[in-house]
């Protein structure tokens, strides 16, 4: 055991992991691991040494950001590079989950056989996937747990639409996937997303859930981290190269193997290249939200364990759609070919009021294209001058419930009206 300078925390649960805990890599004790303290910050811990004198153990924890984080468990960095670039690295004596000593070192305190070999990557396959998600939001209000409900909304709507995409590679296996809502953790600022599967009867085909969530999770993670870093026009490749998508398409193929379905190789990764590009093109709503938020400036997406621990798939700033737009197939605009026409003179129309505002104008009715009941909702467009809307025709549809014919110039599109312009 290594003597170390015993410097006191000033605040004593820094180093303390209270949330979101995961075993990278795990013996009879934890080796390496990662979560966050009450603060929130995110800490990487690593087993230094056994005392079997003492009976305790002795590991390192380092508070790292999120660049930080995604560079070792993405390969990028390793965890011996970590812990010499940290400004102090906390030392934690503990015996089971009790902390018996905590104290700070630099690195020039710690003895070179105690520090990570030099190749001292994350390790693989360290994580079990699950089919439950979760969005948290960062920076700005979103720091102090607060955020607007709209772009709360928006965000909760967005991600749920690309969590649904993602099984278009999937077709044919009749999964019928259903997306829930889960409440957040206490402490945090997320939305939280459960995905189950709809029992089919008639299904021929049974697929293993957990290839399902390997795959999911694999093909999340390429877009988020791995597609930014293809070449440019990737997804445009007759057979795409690269061994990060690899990695996915050999993934699904497994799926369609498990479920004895006869797709060839190319059928698979033309149903892959789609399914990422429309995809991925999803996150230019996503981007734009994220650059238009006075709540957050960033979010990240999070995979849960089923035993409760979290990997971080990547994060999403206001940035990321320009980081991949090269990398995929931009659909050309479509050429519209609508008949647009619009009413010379004034034109009797049948409609009934059911929203009517004095402060702003604005009015909503049914509109009856004929005789009969069939009606569908438009707006009104009223050019009220110095007239009042009480007593008006107007008022009075929406008063009494009541169809009427005003007299206005409406606007058509392929002969469907859309709007009525009307004078009151």
């Amino acid at each position: 055991m290594f003597e170390i300078n015993k410097h006191k925390p000033i605040v004593s649960d820094l180093p303390i992991i209270t949330n979101n805990r995961l075993n990278l890599l795990a013996d009879e004790n934890p080796i390496l691991y990662t979560g966050t303290n009450r603060y929130g910050n995110r800490i990487l811990g690593v087993i230094v040494e056994e005392s079997e004198e003492e009976f305790f153990v002795r590991y390192f924890h380092v508070i790292i950001d999120d660049e930080k984080y995604y560079d070792f468990v993405n390969g990028k960095t390793t965890l011996r590079k970590i812990i010499e670039s940290a400004d102090v690295i906390f030392v934690l004596d503990m015996q089971g989950e009790k902390v018996i000593d905590n104290n700070l070192v630099t690195i020039d305190e710690i003895p070179a056989d105690y520090l990570p070999l030099e190749e001292s990557y994350c390790p693989a396959d360290a994580f079990v996937p699950s089919l439950n998600y979760g969005v948290s939001l960062k920076g700005k209000k979103a720091d102090f747990h607060l955020a607007e409900v709209q772009e709360t909304n928006n965000i909760q709507t967005s991600f749920a639409d690309v969590l649904r995409n993602t099984f278009s590679g999937l077709e044919g296996l009749e999964l019928r996937p259903k997306l829930y809502l889960e409440p957040a953790k206490l402490g945090s600022f997320r939305v939280n997303y459960r995905i189950e599967f709809e029992d089919v009867q008639s299904s021929m085909f049974h697929v293993d859930k957990s290839l399902i969530a390997d795959y999911i999770e694999s093909f999340l993670k390429y877009i988020i981290t791995k597609l930014p870093q293809e070449e440019k026009n990737a997804l445009k490749e007759q057979h795409i190269s690269s061994v990060a998508f690899k990695e996915v398409e050999d993934k699904l193929i497994q799926i369609y193997q498990k479920a004895h379905l006869e797709l060839t190789k190319d059928e698979l990764e033309k149903k892959l290249i789609d399914n990422i590009n429309e995809s991925a093109l999803k996150f230019e709503g996503v981007t734009n939200q994220i650059k238009n938020s006075s709540s957050f400036d960033k979010i990240e997406l999070i995979n849960y364990e089923s035993s409760g621990g979290e990997l971080g798939l990547g994060i999403i700033n206001g940035e990321f759609f320009d980081s991949i737009k090269e990398q995929l197939v931009i659909p050309a605009p479509e050429v519209s070919t609508d008949v647009i026409e619009e009413d010379v003179n004034p034109t009797t129309y049948r409609i009934r009021v059911y929203k009517l505002s004095n402060k702003t104008g604005n009015c909503y009715a049914y509109f009856y294209p004929d005789e009969s009941e069939t009606n569908y909702e438009i707006p009104i467009l009223i050019n009220k001058g110095n007239k009042e809307y009480s007593h008006s025709t107007i008022s009075k549809s929406l008063d009494e419930d009541k169809v009427i014919n005003i007299q206005g110039r409406a606007k058509k599109v392929n002969g469907e009206v859309k709007s009525i312009k009307v004078d009151l």
